[in-house]
């Protein structure tokens, strides 16, 4: 009796450790899930903003081939009213004044986040908070320049620093935006693309 309880006993214990063996295992396995659920997450997270990122890039470079000969046609039309000595001083006031005003009125119907250098740099300033790695491994910020080159130029296709009165580059609200924000790498980089052929 005392032998067979011994046994029992003997069993009961070995059966306790395998439950609690049991139970850690499936502590771990529960953790393991855990883990990979937050993994999942992260990214399907990252998946839906890639797409979402994706989708805005398309719409943007799209908007820019149809709107980048109206800028630079803008621009040559500004550029050849100021060259123009046949014109007086109120006629060249009057069609300046016109063309600055179509140059307003020229992203009008284009959605909110497109149609500023502001709004264009806020969503990649998005990117780089959300995705820092992606970001830095699709050199977004050496594209930066090329795809905001155009939205400046739009800004500041009236601007003739020889004119008097005329406002400094300074004043204009994509330098304004790009100094608030400290991106001194990103601001020296459109000066070369945007504000140097101006002036050269």
């Amino acid at each position: 009796s005392s032998g067979i309880n011994a046994e029992y006993g003997e069993d009961a214990l070995e059966c306790d450790g395998r439950v609690e063996a049991s139970d850690k295992a499936l502590a771990v396995c529960k953790d393991k899930i855990a883990e990979e659920e937050k993994s999942i997450e992260r990214l399907s997270a990252a998946f839906q903003f890639y797409q979402e990122m994706r989708c805005y890039l398309n719409d943007y470079l799209q908007l820019i081939s149809v709107k980048v000969d109206q800028i630079s046609g803008l621009e040559d039309r500004v550029l050849e009213l100021f060259a123009n000595q046949s014109l007086s001083d109120k006629e060249k006031r009057g069609k300046y004044s016109a063309l600055t005003e179509e140059g307003s009125q020229l992203m009008s119907d284009v959605r909110e986040e497109f149609c500023s250098s502001r709004a264009v740099r806020e969503m990649f300033v998005k990117w780089k908070k959300e995705q820092p790695e992606s970001y830095k491994d699709a050199y977004i910020s050496q594209c930066l320049p090329r795809v905001m080159t155009p939205l400046i130029n739009l800004e500041m296709a009236g601007w003739n620093p020889l004119l008097e009165n005329s406002a400094s580059f300074e004043e204009f609200p994509w330098f304004l935006d790009l100094v608030g924000i400290g991106d001194a790498e990103l601001l020296q980089d459109l000066v070369q693309t945007a504000l140097i052929p101006k002036v050269t």
